[in-house]
């Protein structure tokens, strides 16, 4: 490939297996030769198993992977490259052309909170997640900068708003036919303890647990619970001939990044520039 500063790839994605070691070498070398911005466009070849109930987590795990590879390459680099994983067979259809998915078992109405702030991989998966699990609308709640006073590195924080258009413009990229809500959180709870359209509440492993005490809530106010939908971070090794290949697993060190970690980064990045000659 040759060096370019924003690439568009294509690649055909098996729900049912792991990626295979030639996407792998092409998504590595594609992010090797992209100095900027990288957009992953992913076509499903069993996709019909989403309307079934049965693809979603297979769904999830393969854009988690991709994101693993992307990222992981990148940071061997040092380069700070930005990468989009779009699925084509649910980002540019209307509501009419859903139909036959609206049925699935998952949430006509799904909800996501978090800070989003430097938006990353782990909050492009997240908000996937649930975009791919609604079928109406959106519900994503965004911190409010008030109950972010105690955050490292606070400072450098991106502002309420510049969050919510990033996540908005994320959103946007993955479904075009619902719609999408946000709204500023200003309590651990959010609207999930009042709003009873809200079916599904997709939450990462780390908050599972802390997640169950909103349907707690919401049951102490006469709502019946949100289906909770861990999403999972975890990447498991390629199996069979490709294991044994030099550097074929995917490794998902590269998920573990944090929003504080960025601005840690970032805080550091500041240290250096402000440190005189010598």
């Amino acid at each position: 490939m040759d060096p370019v500063e924003q690439r568009n790839l294509f690649l055909r994605v098996d729900l049912g297996c792991s990626l295979p070691q030639a996407h792998i070498e092409l998504l590595r070398d594609a992010v090797d030769n992209t100095d900027e911005e990288l957009t992953v466009f992913i076509s499903l070849a069993n996709v019909a198993s989403i309307a079934q109930g049965t693809g979603w987590t297979q769904m999830q795990r393969r854009i988690s992977e991709l994101y693993a590879v992307a990222a992981g390459q990148a940071l061997k680099k040092e380069w700070s490259l930005i990468v989009d994983v779009i699925p084509l067979d649910f980002c540019a259809y209307s509501p009419d052309d859903m139909e036959p998915y609206m049925h699935r078992p998952t949430g006509a109405i799904s909800k996501v909170g978090g800070t989003f702030d430097h938006l990353h991989i782990g909050h492009k998966i997240l908000l996937t997640a649930t975009a791919l699990a609604a079928t109406k609308r959106v519900v994503c709640g965004i911190s409010a900068d008030a109950l972010l006073e105690k955050k490292k590195y606070k400072e450098l924080l991106e502002p309420y708003r510049v969050r919510e258009l990033n996540t908005l413009l994320f959103l946007r990229k993955i479904r075009k036919d619902i719609i999408v809500e946000l709204a500023p959180i200003s309590d651990p709870y959010g609207p999930t303890s009042v709003d009873a359209s809200i079916e599904a509440l997709v939450v990462s492993q780390e908050t599972l647990n802390g997640s169950k005490a909103l349907n707690v809530r919401r049951e102490e106010n006469g709502l019946a619970p949100m289906h909770l939908m861990p999403i999972d971070l975890i990447v498991a090794p390629l199996d069979g001939a490709q294991a044994n290949s030099m550097h074929a697993s995917v490794d998902n060190s590269a998920l573990k990044i944090s929003s504080t970690a960025i601005r840690a980064a970032l805080a550091e990045k500041q240290q250096r520039g402000s440190r005189p000659p010598h």
